[in-house]
């Protein structure tokens, strides 16, 4: 608007006996014109200049999170992120794969008495469980240990019960959730081939069958791991 004005004014001052008026009229227009927008330009300022620092404070929270060995603060952030209200928020999810390598699946969750890989499951929070899988990797003492503890009690059987037979869901949260509980399956089962027993595998096969609405066939999803079992 700036340039225009100025053009204008080169345009025309020179028809003009006192050109400096028509210069002195574009400078208010140019004037009021910044007044008038000097509030939006303030405002997306303050976001921009809000948003880095909610960045750069995230970052030394998660380098906090990578270093300290506070596990009162650890457990304290985990309880905070694993609220049903934060599921699904790109910031929250990856502090939770922060906190999810430093809190063992197998930690009582603060004010529960499950176990956090549980608490994570019933919560079919994809982001802990994917992490937490990682902990049953390798041939450790304590990645052995991990894995034979999570056979002892096998969740994902409870998992598939609890989201096939969900009455209570409309249908789009009832293939939402079972998106959700492919991915925590899927993630558990590729580290601890074990898990996929004839049981899961068979009700999974009887889902299928039962003409409830699915967003894809559960047996084709097994199908790849079990026989790989086999």
């Amino acid at each position: 608007m700036l340039g225009l004005s100025l053009l204008l004014a080169l345009l025309f001052s020179h028809r003009l006996r006192q050109p400096h008026h028509l210069w002195a009229g574009c400078y208010v227009v140019v004037l009021l014109l910044l007044l008038a927008h000097m509030g939006d330009i303030l405002d997306r300022h303050h976001r921009r200049d809000a948003y880095q620092a909610q960045q750069v404070a995230e970052e030394t929270l998660l380098r906090k999170i990578d270093t300290t060995d506070d596990r009162v603060f650890l457990n304290h952030l985990m309880s905070q992120a694993m609220q049903p209200q934060n599921a699904g928020d790109w910031g929250t999810n990856r502090r939770i794969e922060h906190l999810a390598k430093r809190i063992s699946p197998f930690d009582i969750a603060g004010g529960t008495e499950k176990i956090w890989l549980v608490l994570a499951i019933d919560r079919l929070n994809r982001s802990a469980v994917g992490t937490f899988a990682s902990w049953f990797i390798g041939d450790s003492v304590q990645a052995k240990q991990y894995r034979h503890q999570l056979l002892q009690n096998n969740p994902l059987l409870d998992l598939l019960n609890r989201v096939f037979n969900d009455s209570t869901a409309d249908e789009q949260t009832f293939l939402q959730q079972q998106l959700l509980a492919r991915d925590i399956c899927t993630s558990l089962i590729s580290v601890v081939p074990e898990l996929l027993t004839d049981e899961l595998y068979a009700q999974a096969v009887a889902f299928d069958n039962s003409n409830k609405p699915e967003p894809f066939s559960w047996q084709f999803e097994f199908d790849v791991f079990y026989h790989q079992k086999k």
